[in-house]
């Protein structure tokens, strides 16, 4: 499953078969796999609140939106991690995992410094295998 966040266009390949759908926020294939919490996607309608707002706004939306992103990418790398059978991928996963989990909790801290809310989902914690 491959996911644009640009376009917002879902790639799902699923045995036999390959198609491209439009993500929906908490949307998810339980065919291929993955849980809900991987596909954390921002709506049309919060990215022109972020093209809307400035200064401390703009900044806290975005650190608000980017947590559950985040969040999104250590749950999807640890799947990969679980699932993947080269090093090499399962390495680039568990970079990946760590670099979000170091980047949730700077983001939750400058939410902190400007006496801002979290977003109420928990980052997935990142196990060893």
């Amino acid at each position: 499953m491959i996911l644009c966040v640009a376009t917002g266009v879902l790639l799902v390949a699923l045995p036999g078969r390959t198609q491209a759908t439009q993500a929906r926020p908490g949307s998810y294939s339980a065919d291929a796999g993955f849980s809900r919490d991987m596909t954390t996607m921002t709506t049309r309608e919060q990215l022109d609140r972020l093209r809307a707002a400035k200064g401390r706004e703009a900044e806290v939306l975005y650190l608000q939106l980017m947590i559950p992103h985040d969040q999104g990418g250590v749950a999807m790398a640890k799947a990969a991690m679980k699932q993947a059978r080269g090093r090499q991928v399962v390495a680039l996963a568990d970079g990946m995992a760590r670099a979000q989990q170091t980047d949730i909790r700077l983001m939750r801290d400058m939410l902190n410094q400007r006496g801002a809310p979290r977003p109420e989902a928990p980052a997935p914690a990142l196990t060893h295998r």
